[in-house]
């Protein structure tokens, strides 16, 4: 028996180092965009159809004499996929190619239309042609949310030409159609340098010849005019008099005229992940961004000093026990020469800037220093389309590279589409500030979104520049820091930069937050792409409750950062509120870097498989229509389902809302309450709570913060490590996984040098047993060789026994804490608390047995206690405030009911819990019969109601 289950283990392993591998090498592939022959059906000299995958067709067209496209493009740089299988044949001038999930069937009769092509998706038969639109689409996401006040589009094609073109309005690749469509048809693609560029058309007399309207100027300021233009590969055309002269460039972009038809059909029916995991195999993973960038972030428009920053850092986050990861720093790091007439040009732009303000930070690696002893990331906001003026330390060297002479004072234009000119910028002006410990970059882009070059958009672009330049990241290197950028979408492909999207200055209002859930789930639908907003809004002052709710929501996004407009006396420092708003914050910045591991793991999930930390309900109950209509409910994670309040709750504080609990068993975050779905359920929430439930059995992986400094957490690969941990359903067993790996480095991805840990949680009638796993994978340098543990099971019974390793703890003895290995009982939350505060080996299985006192299916544990103890004391300390209009006397089942969580102990919780019922609603007797003030009873009462 041992060597059968021995064997058993050693199967479920290989099957899990299978299918990492197997994902891996999907995703080690991104950079093949030669796709294999066999996937190939050519018809005549002008069609080709390539089979990617069961459910994606490659459709291509060209005109007579014109090339197919072989190259990477912005958008698919992957076609080396292994081989489906498929049928094709050709009978009758018709061509017809079957996988297992479609029937494509082509006419020979030219460019593709509704006449000639169509393609069935057999799962649901659906026959999709090109002249169908995609209403069933979606979405995906735009550009950004700069000044919108509430929702904003999102379904392009009700979108003119010119504003798709300024929003980069991207639908999604999958649809409740069951098809989606990439039109990749006028692209830009990548050459094979060591730096990949765009390619340019070859200048001829034929790609010269073309309308003034589409010239985009090749050489901004004319440096060099017509020999620097031609050696740049562009067209050299001068306007020297008539209306065509006026604002035409005389060096621009040659460009195709040839027409193609380049279309990727994803026809994956209701299989979303599917889908996902397929465009994430053709357009390249979703790269591992820093660990740290999920920790708290702090930003504000104002002209801070370093003194006030420290004060910040010192008096504000660490004095009030706030975590923070990173410190952002807005436009007033650098000079910005603001009301000065002595300068070198009287036209500068002061939103343009690459040098210190020496006034604020007089010795900036001095103040960037102490922010990394302490854990701390800076990243500098930049607006780089002013180009590098004359005012900048770094002047004279970048001029001199683009051929300036320095003494003229002639500001080096802003040529981001120029590689030479890039590379330039990045090491002659961008540099020194790496050097002085920048660690990366809030590009805050707003230079209008003219194409760059033919199909380079500015905002994709400059994207890529910052996430891929060889200076700034060492990329040359198999192994390199990880690039990483604060920056606004540009458009399909733009996931695969390592970046967060900065959404822009959004409007402080209850209608933006009530946005933002969905706005942020929705954008995993274009290969997971992760916002990160203003908490709070830019311009306004959130009241209490709107700047508690959206603190708590920003908990469950991709990243918490609170920003906002304090040039206009705008704050967001969460210690400026009143106590019992700012102490909720608090739990909730908390609780965010508790959830960093948790949070790290999932992220892992978007690399792997092209699913995003923020995912709809739709990707795993695809037929459940509740799950497209609850829009601001979504799974963080894989474990984790979330409905942030996104609306204003009544006069007593609680917010009422409907919520749908997918199917399986599902448990209260805050309140313990237990949830079998599927059903829609219409609950009441207090301040301090957020919809919150969790998967039956699944362990939650998180910091122990008490043993941390509050500062940097993110970054640290915790040698202490927690699991939270609600019972399963019995007889199951559940598994979870925590991944790790340095957090900074791309060895993840070079070398393999990661870490993942599986969690196994097996619940019975009366007992659960949770056994980690040693962990998987190469490991790396800074992987803890042994941790300690914190196993909180929530929503149980006082343990009756409690082994590690077959080895009995001893409940807790005061005298022993820190140094045994034991467990406690708290009454308050129904949690038995394991403490292993002897370190386990990380290579060794470590098996934690627990047998409960009573029956883990009893009824009592699945109610909302821990919320009606939380309800009873606010209103005790309401009538506090009453004495002696009433006393304790006049209340004592509420008085007693409040404590007996407390009060609870390993031989009282049965009792306990059995009594309670009948003292709380003894309690709300004793409150409807207090003769004091109207307002504060009926505020008791419906809090006691709604619990």
């Amino acid at each position: 028996r041992a060597r059968s289950a021995s064997l058993r283990l050693m199967g479920q392993r290989c099957c899990r180092l299978v299918a990492v591998l197997l994902a891996l090498a999907a995703v080690n592939a991104a950079l093949n965009p030669v796709a294999d022959q066999k996937a190939i059906v050519t018809v005549g000299s002008q069609v080709r159809f390539t089979v990617l995958t069961d459910s994606v067709i490659r459709s291509e067209y060209v005109p007579p004499g014109a090339s197919f496209t072989d190259q990477a493009t912005l958008s698919v740089v992957n076609r080396l996929l292994p081989v489906p299988l498929f049928t094709k044949s050709f009978t009758g001038n018709v061509q017809t190619i079957e996988t297992a999930t479609l029937k494509l069937v082509y006419t020979n009769t030219g460019s593709f239309s509704q006449k000639n092509l169509q393609i069935t998706i057999k799962g649901l038969s659906t026959t999709w042609n090109p002249s169908l639109e995609p209403t069933g689409n979606l979405l995906g996401t735009v550009r950004t949310l700069d000044t919108v006040d509430g929702a904003t589009p999102l379904y392009c094609p009700s979108m003119n030409a010119s504003v798709i073109a300024d929003t980069h309005c991207t639908l999604g690749v999958i649809s409740r159609d069951g098809w989606a469509l990439i039109d990749d048809s006028e692209p830009a693609t990548f050459d094979n340098g060591t730096w990949p560029w765009f390619t340019k058309v070859e200048a001829n007399t034929q790609t010269c010849a073309i309308d003034n309207s589409l010239k985009i100027d090749c050489n901004p300021s004319s440096i060099g005019a017509q020999k620097q233009c031609e050696a740049m590969g562009c067209c050299y055309t001068p306007l020297t008099s008539g209306p065509a002269a006026g604002g035409t460039p005389w060096c621009y972009y040659p460009r195709s005229i040839v027409q193609k038809q380049d279309w990727y059909f994803f026809g994956h029916g209701h299989d979303y992940l599917q889908a996902l995991q397929d465009f994430a195999s053709i357009s390249g993973p979703h790269p591992l961004i820093p660990r740290y960038i999920y920790g708290p972030q702090y930003s504000r428009w104002y002209a801070y000093n370093e003194l006030d920053e420290r004060l910040l850092v010192e008096q504000g986050f660490i004095e009030h026990k706030i975590p923070l990861d990173v410190l952002v720093l807005d436009m007033d790091w650098h000079t910005l020469w603001n009301h000065q007439t002595t300068y070198c040009n009287p036209s500068l732009n002061s939103w343009t800037g690459f040098t210190w303000n020496q006034e604020l930070f007089p010795n900036p690696s001095r103040f960037l220093s102490w922010l990394h002893r302490k854990g701390i990331k800076v990243t500098l906001n930049n607006h780089p389309d002013a180009g590098i003026q004359c005012v900048e330390d770094s002047y004279d060297n970048m001029a001199k590279y683009w051929g300036i002479d320095p003494t003229t004072n002639t500001t080096v234009p802003y040529v981001i589409q120029d590689q030479h000119w890039s590379d330039g910028f990045m090491q002659l002006t961008l540099g020194p500030l790496q050097n002085s410990g920048v660690d990366y970059w809030w590009v805050d882009y707003q230079q209008g979104e003219d194409l760059k070059a033919p199909s380079i958009n500015p905002t994709w672009w400059v994207n890529y520049v910052f996430t891929s330049a060889p200076s700034w990241w060492n990329t040359e290197e198999p192994v390199h820091l990880r690039p990483m950028l604060m920056a606004r979408w540009g458009g399909l492909g733009n996931h695969r930069m390592a970046q967060v999207g900065f959404s822009g200055d959004t409007t402080t209002s209850w209608n933006s937050l009530a946005f933002q859930p969905y706005f942020t789930a929705t954008a995993s639908n274009v290969g997971g792409f992760l916002w990160s907003h203003d908490t709070g809004g830019f311009n306004g002052q959130p009241e209490a409750e709107l700047y508690t709710r959206w603190v708590q929501w920003s908990t469950f996004s991709p990243t918490l950062r609170i920003h906002c407009n304090g040039k206009q006396g705008y704050y967001r420092d969460i210690w400026l509120y009143p106590y019992d708003y700012f102490t909720v914050m608090r739990e909730a910045f908390q609780l965010r870097a508790a959830l960093v591991p948790y949070i790290y793991s999932a992220s892992y999930e978007l690399f792997t498989s092209g699913v995003g930390l923020l995912r709809p309900l739709y990707y795993y109950w695809p037929e459940a229509e509740e799950a497209y209509k609850f829009v601001t409910e979504y799974m963080f994670g894989k474990s984790l389902l979330v409905s942030p309040v996104v609306s204003q709750g009544d006069a007593n504080g609680l917010a009422t809302m409907q919520l749908w609990i997918p199917t399986g068993t599902w448990h209260e975050w805050y309140t313990g309450e237990t949830f079998v779905g599927p059903q829609t359920i219409t609950r009441s929430f207090l301040l301090n709570e957020v919809p919150l439930y969790v998967s039956a059995g699944a362990a939650i992986p998180m910091n122990n913060l008490g043993v941390m400094s509050l500062t940097g957490s993110a970054s640290v690969i915790p040698s202490a490590l927690e699991l939270h941990i609600f019972p399963g359903v019995s007889g199951t067993t559940v598994q979870s996984s925590l991944y790790e790996d340095d957090g900074v480095t791309t060895a993840y991805d070079a070398t393999d040098s990661y870490a993942i840990t599986y969690i196994d949680v097996k619940t019975g009638t009366s007992t659960m047993s949770v056994k980690v796993h040693y962990y998987e994978g190469k490991g790396f340098d800074s992987m803890p060789k042994a941790r300690s543990y914190t196993l909180r099971l929530r929503g149980v019974w006082p343990a009756a026994s409690v082994s590690l390793n077959t080895v009995s703890l001893i409940p807790y003895v005061s005298s022993l804490t820190g140094t045994a290995n034991e467990w406690t009982y708290e009454g308050s939350t129904l949690t038995v608390v394991i403490s292993i505060v002897r370190e386990q080996p990380t290579t060794s299985d470590m098996t934690v047995d627990v047998s409960f006192s009573q029956s883990l299916q009893s009824s009592l544990l699945t109610t909302d206690f821990t919320r009606r103890l939380n309800v009873l004391q606010q209103c005790k300390e309401m009538f506090d405030e009453y004495w002696p209009a009433c006393v304790t006397d006049d209340y004592p089942n509420l008085l007693v009911a409040s404590q007996i969580g407390v009060n609870m102990t390993t031989t009282s919780a049965y009792n306990d819990l059995t009594r309670f019922s009948g003292l709380y609603s003894e309690a709300i007797g004793e409150v409807g019969q207090l003769l004091i003030d109207t307002n504060a009873k009926d505020a008791c009462l419906a809090l006691l109601n709604a619990a």
